[in-house]
């Protein structure tokens, strides 16, 4: 029985020196880590400060959702705002670089960090359950109102 422990143990030990053989070097590993860093800040460089970008989003946009994909609240806030043809900018700041930084800046500017993050004309509303009680309320209509007459 011994024998067929030994020959276990070789053959394992092949498997483990052609994985180990196979791996680039640890040096390269880090060299790669290191200059995406650099390729990943090259292409954003052009990317505003994070109260600019935000400021510029709420006079440029009549409605703004600050969201994120995964969260059933914001979904379910912007299926509220397909329904009634209301056009508007999403912020997704999962898939931003700079959605912590957005996420920071909305909470120093409104006192919310949750998402959503619902603007209209410039004044912040709330999150989906401020959207739909204004909706229920008709408060929402004519939050909405200057956005229609203008068009």
């Amino acid at each position: 029985m011994i024998y067929n422990n030994r020959a276990q143990n070789s053959a394992s030990k092949s498997v483990a020196d052609d994985y180990v053989m196979n791996q680039p070097p640890a040096s390269h590993a880090i060299s790669q880590s290191f200059l995406s860093v650099f390729a990943l800040v090259d292409v954003r460089t052009d990317m505003l400060p994070t109260n600019k970008l935000v400021e510029d989003a709420l006079s440029e946009n009549k409605v703004v959702v600050f969201s994120k994909t995964y969260c059933p609240y914001c979904t379910k806030a912007k299926r509220l705002l397909d329904f009634l043809n209301v056009e508007y900018e999403s912020f997704e700041l999962d898939e931003r670089l700079d959605g912590q930084a957005i996420q920071n800046y909305l909470k120093e500017k409104t006192r919310q960090r949750t998402v959503p993050n619902i603007f209209i004309n410039g004044q912040h509303l709330g999150g989906s359950d401020k959207l739909h009680e204004a909706h229920a309320s008709g408060k929402l209509q004519l939050l909405l109102a200057p956005i229609s007459s203008s068009l």
